[in-house]
């Protein structure tokens, strides 16, 4: 649980898309050497190193994540994509499965829309998902719906760093 505790205390995120129940943190971007702390890449490369449990979704979400804290988000979606088979009903699998597909691009940006929809029909209050949502959104270009889903994050939630983060964004959408 060491990697869990780390990358929960992190103050630099792994990706520019929010990752379920953890507390806001900037994002340095591009990613680079600095982009999250040594002692978390190497608490990351050791979950990834040992032996688990293939049934548990838990292990493959955790996997998942260090995945992501590598630089590695295809193998990061694979490993989450495991969770959401396992656990279909979890909308924080659903969430940091988006974002593992918003790390990894454009070509996984149309199922990164799905997925946070998906966890919000699973969880409507989840906030971690309308933020992926409205940031898949504007990564995939289509401005108008991005505006709109970071309307509705801002009717969620309008006033933590997380939503002047989100206005950020809004700001930069082109009308």
């Amino acid at each position: 649980r060491q990697f869990d505790r780390m990358l929960a205390g992190a103050p630099i995120r792994p990706g520019e898309a929010r990752l379920s129940g953890l507390k806001y943190s900037k994002y340095v971007s591009p990613r680079g050497a600095d982009s999250v702390s040594p002692l978390l890449r190497i608490s990351a490369e050791a979950v990834l190193a040992r032996s688990f449990r293939e049934s548990d979704a838990r292990e493959w979400h955790r996997r998942g994540l260090a995945y992501l804290v590598a630089g590695k988000p295809r193998p990061a979606i694979e490993s989450i994509s495991w969770s959401t088979r396992l656990s279909p009903r979890d909308a924080h699998y659903w969430v940091d499965l988006a974002a593992a597909r918003i790390a990894a691009g454009s070509d996984e940006l149309h199922a990164a829309i799905n997925d946070s929809s998906k966890a919000i029909q699973l969880d409507p209050n989840l906030l971690e998902a309308r933020f992926n949502l409205a940031l898949a959104l504007e990564r995939a270009g289509r401005n108008d719906e991005a505006r709109a889903a970071y309307a509705d994050y801002f009717a969620h939630d309008a006033a933590s760093p997380w939503a002047a983060e989100a206005r950020r964004h809004w700001d930069q959408i082109d009308r």
